[in-house]
């Protein structure tokens, strides 16, 4: 039983590094929200809370607000980027995702930075398809790994 709740908090851990990787202040409600967005539900309230405190300890995590939080001087130093390469690229790619998918007030922008826009758009459309791939390729794989055995 032990087990089980240690690998849901290192999941909730590397879960936390991926969402705060954008090294904006978010509330832990926001970050509970990606979670049932993304159909993670084997993560509970008690490994987010777990994961968040320890976080904040290590310097992984800076509180802003109340129940708000953003990257810390530790977040780098953290294993956040997996060792594997293809675990990398994905990680790699979920991150440019993730940055992309930011609001930007286009009132804000010069016209040359508005120029940017639609290409933006595409290279978040470019990082879905190629996330997509991966996943096709990861399950190509177990499913042949399942057969061969």
């Amino acid at each position: 039983m032990m087990e089980d709740t240690l690998s849901k908090t290192a999941q909730a851990n590397k879960l936390l590094l991926e969402f705060w990787s954008d090294f904006q202040p978010h509330s832990v409600q926001e970050f509970r929200d990606y979670l049932k967005k993304n159909n993670i539900v084997t993560v509970g309230s008690t490994h987010i809370s777990s994961a968040v405190y320890t976080a904040k300890h290590q310097g992984v995590l800076e509180r802003v607000d109340r129940g708000s939080y953003q990257a810390g001087i530790n977040f780098q130093k953290d294993g956040a980027v997996p060792l594997k390469k293809k675990d990398g690229i994905q990680f790699v790619l979920q991150q440019t995702k993730r940055v992309l998918s930011i609001p930007i007030s286009i009132m804000d922008l010069s016209p040359k930075e508005r120029e940017f826009i639609p290409r933006l758009q595409e290279l978040y459309q470019e990082c879905e398809r190629m996330l997509e791939e991966l996943e096709r390729d990861k399950d190509e794989n177990e499913v042949s790994e399942e057969r061969d055995r």
